[in-house]
C-alpha cells in the first residue's frame, strides 16, 4: 500500500467543505428539534456522553440549553432558532442579553457557545470577540457564535 502526497489530502479537504456548502440542508422548523440536534453535534465534539439539556422549556436555564465538558472545562450552548423565511437573524443585543443570563449558570462555565439557525453575520461576531476580550479581563468565559453554516459543515 502507498501512501498518497499531502496535496491530495488538502485538496480532498477543500472538496468536502464546497460539497458541504452546495449541499446544505435547512435547519430543523422547530426549537425542540434544533436544540436536540444541538445536544448530539456537542456531545460528539467534546467527546463527553453526559452532556445534556438543562431543564426544559418553560424553566428557567441561566441562558443555557446545553451543558457538558470538554477536557475538563465547562462548556454551554444555547441554541436560537431563526425563520430563514420571515429573514429573521441574531443580533448583538441579542448576544450580550443571552451572554449575562449565562454568567448566572452554575458551575461557572468556561465556553460560552450561542448557535443559530440562522446566517454569519460579522456585526454579532465581533460583539463575541469583544465580549470574550471583555471576559478575559474579568476571569469568565469564551463567547462565540455558530451560525447554521459552521453547524452543517460541522456535521457533514
Amino acid at each position: 500500500m502507498f501512501a498518497r502526497p499531502r496535496r491530495w489530502h488538502d485538496l480532498m479537504r477543500e472538496c468536502r467543505t464546497m460539497s458541504a456548502d452546495s449541499e446544505m440542508l435547512p435547519p430543523p422548523n422547530n426549537p425542540e428539534a434544533f436544540e436536540s440536534l444541538c445536544l448530539e453535534l456537542w456531545r460528539d465534539i467534546w467527546e463527553d456522553p453526559n452532556a445534556q439539556k438543562n431543564g426544559r422549556s418553560g424553566q428557567p436555564q441561566a441562558g443555557v440549553d446545553i451543558c457538558g465538558q470538554q477536557a475538563g472545562r465547562w462548556i454551554g450552548v444555547q441554541c436560537k432558532r431563526k425563520d430563514g423565511l420571515l429573514q429573521t437573524k441574531l443580533t448583538a443585543l441579542e448576544l450580550k442579553r443571552e451572554v449575562a443570563e449565562a454568567r448566572k449558570f452554575r458551575p461557572k462555565l468556561n465556553a460560552f457557545i450561542l448557535a443559530t439557525t440562522g446566517p454569519a453575520d460579522a456585526t454579532v461576531q465581533k460583539c463575541a470577540r469583544e465580549l470574550t476580550d471583555e471576559h478575559q479581563r474579568e476571569g469568565l468565559f469564551g463567547v462565540s457564535v455558530w451560525s447554521w453554516r459552521e453547524i452543517w459543515q460541522e456535521l457533514y
